[in-house]
Order: structure tokens, then C-alpha cells, then sequence
């Protein structure tokens, strides 16, 4: 038996294969979100830098500094440190940079203010 498609069944038919591909994709985006999440928050983040050499390499402040940035890179968080914060929200560098300060402390609670958490 031939049968010839109405209109009224192809457009049915072009309405289920959009819905399918919109379903697919709506799919896709929720498991790759899925996987970032359990990314970013199940690894434990003294686990990310176990086996970097160049971790291994340094100590104090130097240390500190190398995972700060690195967790900024792998996008864990915004790193930012004081000569970067003077530069980009003070008009005396020179006044700045100095621990305690004025005008260092008002820089700090700019940043404060917009969320993030400032450590001297």
C-alpha cells in the first residue's frame, strides 16, 4: 500500500525531531554541569598540587603565592595581590603598598566590599 504524507504529519514529524534535538542538547549541558560541579568541589584542593614539582620546590610566602595563582588558573577562585589591588584602585602606589596604611586599608575594604576576602 502507498501512502503520501499529508501536511499535518510532516509537520508533526518536524516537531518531534526538534523536540528531540532540543532534548539532546538540554541534556548535554546538564551533565557537563553535573561533571564540573563534582570537578570543582569533590577533589580536595590539597590533592590538585601533589604532584607539582614546582610546589615542591618552594616554601613561605613564595609557596603560598605559587598556589594562589595556580588555583586562579585552574579557576578555583579570583587571585589577586597587593601591588595588583594598588595598581588598579589607588592614586598613591607609593602609600599603598604599605602594610596597615590608610590607604592600603581603604583598597582592602573596596575589595571587601565587592567579595573578596583580603589576607595580609
Amino acid at each position: 500500500m502507498l501512502r503520501c504524507f499529508c501536511e499535518k504529519e510532516r509537520h508533526n514529524m518536524r516537531n518531534y525531531i526538534i523536540s528531540r534535538v532540543v532534548k539532546s542538547i538540554v541534556a548535554i549541558i546538564v551533565v557537563v554541569s553535573i561533571v564540573i560541579v563534582m570537578i570543582y568541589t569533590m577533589i580536595p584542593r590539597e590533592n590538585v598540587l601533589r604532584n607539582d614539582e614546582g610546589y615542591k620546590k618552594l616554601s613561605g610566602d613564595q609557596r603560598t603565592t605559587y598556589v594562589m595563582t595556580r588555583f586562579e588558573e585552574l579557576g578555583y577562585h579570583d587571585y589577586e595581590t597587593v601591588i595588583e589591588m594598588c595598581t588598579n584602585e589607588s592614586e598613591d602606589y607609593d602609600s599603598c603598598i604599605v602594610t596597615g596604611s590608610e590607604e592600603n586599608e581603604r583598597v582592602a575594604a573596596l575589595y571587601e566590599s565587592r567579595g573578596y576576602t583580603v589576607e595580609q
